[in-house]
């Protein structure tokens, strides 16, 4: 039985590391098993990830490439 990818939804008020880090990690060893997301608050969207995020996510071997903060609903 084919099962289609559960959605997953990161939220944190900036979107700029908590979230993003969890989205890159779950896409990475989810395996597909997932449809991920993650979002901010509208207004504190807009600015660049945090350096730290990259950093964390080069460190662990994970892809981070199109990450970016947005408000998704």
């Amino acid at each position: 039985m084919h099962r289609s990818p559960t959605n997953v939804l990161f939220v944190s008020r900036e979107n700029a590391f908590r979230s993003l880090l969890a989205e890159a990690c779950l896409r990475h060893l989810g395996q597909g098993k997932f449809k991920v997301y993650s979002c901010g608050m509208p207004a504190l969207v807009g600015n660049a990830p945090s350096p730290w995020t990259y950093l964390a996510l080069q460190t662990a071997g994970i892809p981070g490439e199109g990450l970016r903060p947005e408000w998704t609903l």
